[in-house]
């Protein structure tokens, strides 16, 4: 379609299939006047809400200059939401939140891990030091074996 101003994607309709082209409306909007009138009505419309807004943002400014004109209500919706850009960064930084902290925990983990071990470790030397001990001939001493089995009955009970 030479001479279009329809994009492909205007040419589509919600369900996807191609929507056929209407040449007498396309010829209505590019060689109508009253067309084009309504097109520079709708121009000159914005213009002057764009200089108005513009005057009243400058009063405000002179008036109150702490005072934040963007809370007006002729903010249409759009401005209020949040861009796409803005969207994926505030995705960002919550997944790299979310493995801050998945990584904290698990060094956290890791620490109780090590700390467990270590204590283990500590009460297994302190066993084999009692069962080790020997007498002078080479026998083993029976009080810190006896002693170590005392202990496991009360622990049970």
């Amino acid at each position: 379609m030479e001479g279009s101003n329809e994009c492909a994607s205007d040419n589509r309709t919600d369900s996807g299939k191609k929507r056929t082209f209407d040449k007498k409306k396309w010829r209505e909007q590019k060689y109508s006047k009253h067309q084009k009138i309504e097109q520079w009505q709708e121009r000159r419309k914005k213009a002057a809400l764009h200089k108005y807004r513009k005057v009243l943002r400058k009063e405000m400014k002179i008036a109150d200059p702490s005072f934040s004109f963007n809370s007006g209500s002729w903010e249409d919706d759009r401005n209020k939401r949040k861009s796409r850009y803005q969207e994926a960064l505030d995705e960002y930084e919550r997944k790299k939140e979310e493995k801050e902290a998945q990584r904290k925990e698990a060094l956290r983990l890791k620490a109780e891990r090590q700390a467990a071990w270590e204590r283990a470790q500590a009460e297994r030397a302190e066993r084999y030091k009692i069962l080790n001990k020997k007498t002078r001939k080479g026998q083993p001493v029976m009080k810190g074996r006896i002693e170590l089995m005392l202990q496991k009955i009360q622990n049970m009970q």
